[in-house]
């Protein structure tokens, strides 16, 4: 939606709790006063470590709903590289034999993995090491 001007953090923690819960992140810096809201600054200094098709925090138990992004600073043109799909959609878009091959298996999920380029780098284990011992690997259904 263009012209938020008064799309405030306010606003923004109101919005994504019409759809219930929110978490906060363990690995990126916040909103000070609104610990759920996280920054992510993508520039030529900072270049984005994902960039890949990824659904947010599923190393969570129950990850979140979804995300909703304000952009700020957004690149000329009017528009970043976000886009946002259905996986509801995907999977029913498989065959049909596809989808009975998936259906009850499970698949780990673990910060480490997801997070493993921001590991990588100096100080990146020190840096996330309690985001690492808060959030063992579990498992959701495919």
């Amino acid at each position: 939606f263009r012209d938020q001007a008064s799309f405030d953090p306010a606003a923004h923690r109101a919005l994504a709790q019409l759809f219930g819960g929110v978490q906060t992140h363990p690995a990126y810096a916040t909103v000070e006063g609104f610990p759920e809201i996280t920054i992510l600054e993508n520039d030529r200094e900072r270049p984005s470590l994902i960039e890949k098709w990824h659904t947010d925090m599923t190393f969570r138990p129950r990850p979140p709903l979804g995300s909703i992004l304000h952009g700020i600073v957004i690149p000329d043109g009017g528009r970043g590289d976000t886009e946002f799909l259905s996986m509801s959609a995907a999977f029913e878009a498989l065959e049909p034999s596809l989808r009975r091959r998936l259906a009850g298996l499970e698949a780990e999920h673990s910060f480490e993995h997801g997070f493993k380029e921001s590991l990588s780098q100096p100080g990146g284990r020190q840096r996330l090491a309690q985001a690492l011992a808060d959030n063992p690997p579990v498992t959701h259904p495919v």
